[in-house]
């Protein structure tokens, strides 16, 4: 990749090769130029068979943290959040090699599935008197 590639695209190359080699089965979105899901701000790593996801910042210059939903905050490379923020358990440092050997066997595995989404409460019929 040439010197004005940004840096988020090579990372993610990288750490798609690295989760492939390791057998993660990822959800793949055609049209986007990494083959994975992706918008303005990030791409998104997600397990085809438990729905964890791993998201890298579309960072130009240098890599900013990676946010994900695995419960891994207590491992090294982990950065807690400042708030709760929906489904995200914490922050990791933007390291492939240290990416890839923490998050593979979680994002391939079934047993620790993401929780799917609450369903909103059916408004309560208004009673008529």
């Amino acid at each position: 990749m040439s010197q004005n590639t940004a840096a988020y695209k090579s990372f993610v190359a990288s750490l798609k090769q690295k989760l492939t080699d390791a057998g993660v089965p990822l959800v793949e979105t055609d049209g986007t130029e990494t083959g994975l899901p992706e918008n303005k701000g990030w791409v998104r790593f997600e397990s085809s068979v438990n729905g964890h996801k791993f998201y890298v910042p579309k960072s130009e210059l240098r890599m900013g943290l990676c946010e994900t939903t695995l419960p891994i905050g207590h491992l090294n490379g982990a950065r807690p959040l400042p708030k709760v923020n929906g489904k995200i358990m914490c922050r990791f440092q933007p390291d492939v090699d240290l990416i890839a050997s923490t998050i593979a066997d979680l994002m391939a595995g079934t047993e620790d599935r993401l929780p799917a989404n609450k369903k909103p409460e059916p408004k309560a019929a208004s009673q008529e008197a």
